[in-house]
This record gives C-alpha cells, sequence and structure tokens, in this order.
C-alpha cells in the first residue's frame, strides 16, 4: 500500500492496523499522524526492531526534552513508560502489561500533555508509586 493510501486507513479505520511495516521516512509520517490521532505525539512508543534479532533494536518516546516544564512536576512520563514496556515485550512479553497497567485510566480521559496533565490530579511525581519496583521475566 502506498503512503498516501495508508494515511488514508489510519484515519478512518485505524482500529483495523496492529502494526506498520515502512522505511524510515514513511514510517516517521504515518506513526506522526497515528500519535496525534491517539491524542498526542508524546505518548507514542516508537520502535525500531530488527526482527532478526541480529542487530540491535530500538526503543525510545516520541517526546525529546522539555527544559520549559523541567522541575514543574507536569511532564508525561508516560511515553518513556511505554518504551520501556514495548522493550520488555520484545524481550520477555509477561512483564509488560504490569509496567503500563495504571496509565488507561488517565488516556481515557485524555491526559495527555503537559497542559491538560498539569492541571489534573496525575502528577509526574506519583507516577512511579503504582509501577512495580522490580519486574522479573518469565523465558
Amino acid at each position: 500500500m502506498l503512503v498516501d493510501a495508508m494515511t488514508v486507513r489510519i484515519v478512518q479505520k485505524p482500529n483495523s492496523l496492529d502494526t506498520i511495516l515502512a522505511t524510515n521516512l514513511n514510517g516517521d509520517i504515518l506513526s506522526d499522524l497515528a500519535a496525534a490521532l491517539a491524542g498526542s505525539i508524546r505518548i507514542a512508543p516508537p520502535t525500531n526492531l530488527d526482527p532478526t534479532r541480529q542487530n540491535l533494536s530500538m526503543f525510545k518516546p516520541f517526546h525529546g526534552g522539555a527544559p520549559d516544564i523541567a522541575g514543574k512536576g507536569v511532564a508525561n512520563p508516560v511515553g518513556i513508560i511505554w518504551s520501556a514496556a514495548e522493550m520488555l515485550r520484545w524481550l520477555c512479553s509477561d512483564a509488560a502489561s504490569r509496567l503500563t497497567s495504571g496509565d488507561r485510566e488517565g488516556l481515557r480521559k485524555r491526559v495527555h500533555d503537559a497542559r491538560s496533565w498539569g492541571k489534573c490530579r496525575y502528577k509526574t511525581d506519583g507516577q512511579g508509586d503504582s509501577r512495580p519496583t522490580k519486574l522479573r521475566c518469565k523465558r
């Protein structure tokens, strides 16, 4: 499918897609679009995988640094937490859901970015409180 047709499908039938395989340029465009449809580019956990597992795979959040909100307790850590969960899914799937299970309530309420995150009861400091301190991978 061509990238222009894929943008239409992402918008019209996003639930029909699970994984999109694309070149770097097209993947950047499509992943930005998909993240925006989810509510914010800042919570998306894009992944660059080597399916052969012969080379490194990369797990990172979309968001960059945010020096303007540093120290204010309003940064939404979901992007980096979900990136870690994607890494766990790649390495050992059983631990990933325990890491992200508490995020669904905030996302259902569409609490995505610093503007809305800072005005709600979900604060950066408390995000670690509900997460497991140790995760074990079962292989």
